[in-house]
């Protein structure tokens, strides 16, 4: 059932023909949106991001792996993201890219570790199968697949809506 198109800023299932799995991502780029990120630094139709250091280290993955959380804030939403500055991911420069009719640009909040857009290319509208808001339960493949009981129920979408300037 077609209920909603989605939006930028929207965490939403993937069922991805490329990565041959249901995913999870952030939907970044809209269809016709130019899109580039420098230095992890994301840029769509030529606006900056904005980005403040959190002193909190909320959960993105491992809740014991290091990395520099920050706050993304762009077209009036502001959610975290997760860098590792140890390990920086070889596509943390790209673009700019035009996002094709009716396809999709996705990154992950873990954005030095996420296969997304930067690996698979842009997701096509069909391969979106809705918004995702919380973790129904999660296994850790690092550990045999063992429960990440922390994770169960937690929300996804930290995004919440900024004061305009």
């Amino acid at each position: 059932m077609h209920l909603h198109d989605p939006q930028r800023s929207d965490i939403v299932t993937i069922d991805s023909s490329a990565a041959h799995e249901l995913i999870v991502k952030r939907l970044i780029g809209l269809p016709g949106d130019s899109v580039a990120m420098r230095d992890n630094v994301l840029y769509v139709n030529g606006k900056r991001a904005d980005y403040e250091p959190l002193k909190l280290k909320p959960l993105l993955g491992d809740a014991t792996s290091p990395g520099d959380y920050l706050t993304e804030r762009f077209d009036g939403v502001a959610h975290t993201v997760r860098l590792a500055p140890e390990a920086p991911s070889p596509r943390d420069s790209f673009g700019p890219v035009i996002v094709p009719p009716n396809e999709y640009l996705m990154l992950g909040d873990n954005r030095d570790n996420s296969a997304d857009s930067r690996y698979f290319g842009f997701f096509q509208r069909k391969e979106l199968m809705g918004r995702t808001r919380h973790v129904a339960f999660s296994l850790n493949p690092d550990h045999f697949y063992k429960p990440r009981f922390d994770r169960f129920g937690v929300a996804l979408d930290n995004a919440t809506p900024v004061a305009s300037r």
